[in-house]
């Protein structure tokens, strides 16, 4: 006979009570991510956020991308998310897909933006980033995008 499962004694009146476990902001299923690529000289001159499910969509925007020879992807195995920041009036600028979560069909994406800091040395040149993933396709309902930005210090 097994002894019973220990329970926590109930706190007396006035005393905190335990805290429950941190739930991130997207409780869902991480999905992996393939990386296709990041750039910063691209012709997307427009902040965009974009999930791609079919070749043709995929064909109209590496067209725009302008970055050479375009990817295979199968889309009935895969999705694309693109993540453009806009034109940017120095370098030192960059996008990222941190995390992409499904929750019952929907998907969450969390995009970090990461800009020069202060004390950091850029070129002064105009830049446009860009990322672009594969996911696993999920089927999705819906989907949004999170923002996060950063700016290291350089010192």
């Amino acid at each position: 006979m097994s002894a019973p499962a220990p329970t926590t004694p109930p706190q007396p009146p006035g005393r905190p009570q335990p805290a429950e476990p941190y739930q991130g902001y997207s409780s869902g299923t991480a999905l992996e991510i393939r990386r296709i690529g990041q750039w910063t000289h691209t012709g997307i001159e427009e902040r965009r956020r974009l999930v791609i499910q079919d070749a043709n969509a995929w064909a109209q925007f590496w067209s725009e991308l302008g970055v050479g020879e375009r990817p295979e992807v199968d889309f009935s195995r895969e999705l694309v998310i693109a993540v453009a920041s806009g034109q940017q009036r120095t370098g030192g600028f960059s996008i990222a897909v941190e995390q992409v979560s499904q929750k019952q069909g929907d998907l969450t994406i969390r995009v970090v933006e990461t800009g020069p800091g202060r004390n950091c040395v850029t070129t002064s040149e105009l830049t446009q980033p860009v990322e672009v993933v594969a996911v696993p396709q999920a089927g999705p309902r819906s989907w949004s995008f999170t923002e996060g930005k950063t700016a290291p210090d350089c010192r």
